[in-house]
């Protein structure tokens, strides 16, 4: 049995909702309609053709003997393909019709976890300068750019599994934190901020930033999420979303904690604490605690040895 009727006979990988991953089939009739669009094969490959069907085998002979492809299923059509190379390299399409619907993003926090699976120490992409969406795309998923095109998502051993809210649970959670925003109480600087706090049971517990004319007495609205939850007997927390603008102005660049919030959020949530920090319920980007505060001074500091022994 060769490779290709192995793969037809293993199950699809559930994303989330209607999308799955099918292990690679030669399903070329349908994949050759997506590379025949010479808009996104120059996304792809930035030249100005579109492929054949003898170009498109020999590159699906490639990425599935060089590590592991699949079609992208939404609502039981394929629409698009995913490779993760042995080396790394994560690469996406999507057709036209089926981009903007957050599916990209869904597929490659999922690649992830495989990737995490597989051992790889780190996972990379190659986004030509002139594909904003894609830049943008994985970036929202935690790719950090190294120069113009080459993105890079670090997979630390041991790293903390990063929040398990679905897409529309992390958009509802920026909306609350807009809403919170809206009672700032800024009349020194104007720049409002709303954050919400998820709960390790569920609950979410919201805050806004609040001024003082002496300024130290200010307040984060992180801080006042995180204090409002503590005082109410919860310590333990998943994910936190923030959100700031300037009063009357429309985001243009994230907000993310400041150094004593992160300190504080560190306390409750520890190095896993998922932190969304968003433009709007579209347009956000995700980091852990830890990524924000390496090597975080927290309990098990001042418990000491013993902490780390048990």
């Amino acid at each position: 049995m060769n490779r290709e009727t192995v793969n037809m006979v293993r199950s699809p990988i559930s994303v989330e909702g209607n999308i799955r991953l099918v292990p690679y089939y030669p399903a070329y009739d349908t994949a050759l309609a997506w590379y025949q669009d010479a808009q996104l094969c120059k996304q792809v490959d930035n030249r100005d053709f579109v492929y054949d069907l003898p170009l498109l085998k020999r590159m699906y002979h490639y990425l599935d003997t060089h590590g592991e492809l699949f079609y992208i299923e939404y609502r039981g059509v394929l629409c698009g393909d995913v490779s993760l190379r042995t080396t790394g390299e994560l690469a996406i399409v999507i057709c036209k019709e089926y981009q903007n619907k957050h599916i990209g993003r869904k597929v490659i926090e999922k690649m992830l976890e495989l990737a995490r699976e597989r051992g790889l120490a780190e996972c990379f992409a190659h986004i030509y300068s002139f594909n904003t969406q894609s830049q943008k795309m994985f970036e929202s998923v935690g790719f950090v750019p190294q120069d113009e095109e080459h993105y890079i998502y670090k997979l630390q051993k041991g790293e903390p599994t990063m929040t398990k809210l679905t897409l529309e649970e992390k958009q509802e959670l920026i909306r609350m934190a807009l809403a919170a925003r809206e009672r700032a109480y800024t009349p020194y600087s104007d720049f409002m901020v709303g954050a919400a706090l998820r709960a390790e049971d569920g609950r979410i517990f919201t805050g806004c930033n609040v001024e003082n004319a002496a300024f130290t007495p200010t307040s984060c609205a992180e801080r006042t999420a995180l204090f409002k939850a503590v005082a109410e007997g919860v310590t333990r927390f998943t994910d936190i979303a923030v959100v700031g603008a300037r009063r009357g102005e429309v985001n243009k660049q994230i907000t993310s904690p400041c150094g004593v919030c992160r300190q504080a959020l560190f306390e409750f949530g520890g190095p896993e604490l998922n932190v969304i920090m968003a433009k709007s319920p579209d347009d956000f980007i995700e980091r852990s605690m830890d990524e924000l505060l390496p090597f975080g001074f927290g309990p098990s500091n001042v418990a000491g040895n013993k902490a780390v022994e048990d």
